[in-house]
């Protein structure tokens, strides 16, 4: 069982949850998982680590939304897909400065080499920062969905989550897309 606050797993016979203090209600019954649920975005993840690496990173981006879209879809609460905008603004600062201190430094023969790779630096720094927090709200956003909507006992591991981001997202994805796949879909009236 699980909080249905939190998502935190709850032992048997507790009265409140030990991660939020929610009172555990005893009489709800347990949701069942369904296939009615949204369909996770279905790619490989080596397909995504293939074609960020192809495309150089600018596919990550697109997929980095495309998986924030899918979580704001089970969690409206979710700011993943701002932040995943925030990292293409930022991106789209970087191209658009990169072209213009190159026609500066073309034009005017001067060396502004150190300059930029400070300025780079802080704005890597920058999308580094805004994807971590993106990836983690992410986390969180699916493990509560995922234990408490449409229970499947989905765990995620923080480290991994740090290291490999939306690639070990998408990996868990795509094991639940094609679980709900292979399930029969009811139909709504």
């Amino acid at each position: 069982m699980f909080c249905t606050q939190c998502a935190a797993a709850l032992p048997t016979g507790v009265l409140f949850c030990s991660g939020c203090g929610t009172a555990v209600s005893a009489a709800a019954p347990a949701p069942q998982p369904t296939a009615d649920g949204p369909v996770p975005p279905d790619l490989h993840w080596g397909a995504v680590l293939a074609l960020s690496i192809v495309t150089f990173g600018l596919f990550w981006f697109f997929w980095s939304y495309k998986v924030a879209v899918f979580v704001r879809k089970i969690d409206p609460a979710s700011n993943a897909v701002k932040q995943a905008l925030g990292m293409v603004a930022i991106l789209a600062f970087q191209i658009v400065a990169f072209v213009l201190l190159t026609v500066v430094v073309m034009l005017s023969n001067s060396d502004l080499g150190d300059h930029a790779a400070a300025f780079w630096k802080v704005l890597d720094s920058a999308i580094g920062l805004i994807n971590i927090f993106m990836v983690f709200g992410m986390k969180k956003s699916l493990v509560w969905y995922y234990n408490v909507k449409e229970p499947i006992g989905l765990k995620l591991n923080d480290l991994m989550v740090l290291v490999f981001g939306v690639l070990y997202l998408q990996f868990h994805l795509s094991n639940i897309a094609t679980s709900k796949k292979s399930q029969p879909r009811t139909q709504t009236a």
